[in-house]
């Protein structure tokens, strides 16, 4: 696994309320961690796979969307973009109390990563 985006992952879970984190490199290869039994790295690899698909598609629809969101029952997945094709997915705890100010900077460090 390339060391910087190991470290980066390593620090998304870091954060309060994150369960996983995932970035997905513009040559396809994903680097992933997880902070909780239930998501498997097969898993985060194809979630995070069908994810930037899913952003590369939409870029069609609005193409100046930097991050997307999806909300479930038990998580949410927030996802940003780079222009060189790289993808961020950070795995939250669908709670009340988790602040995003946090993971506004962490992916704002993503971009100049």
């Amino acid at each position: 696994m390339n060391a910087p985006l190991q470290a980066f992952c390593e620090r998304c879970l870091s954060l309060q309320g994150v369960v996983a984190s995932a970035v997905r490199a513009p040559d396809g290869r994903v680097h992933q961690r997880s902070a909780k039994p239930w998501f498997t790295p097969t898993q985060i690899q194809q979630v995070m796979t069908r994810l930037a698909v899913a952003a590369e598609s939409l870029k069609h629809q609005v193409p100046d969307a930097k991050r997307l969101l999806w909300t479930f029952e038990h998580v949410q997945i927030h996802l940003a973009s780079r222009p060189d094709g790289a993808h961020l997915a950070v795995f939250l705890e669908n709670r009340g109390d988790t602040g995003l100010q946090p993971l506004q900077r962490l992916f704002a460090d993503f971009v100049t990563l």
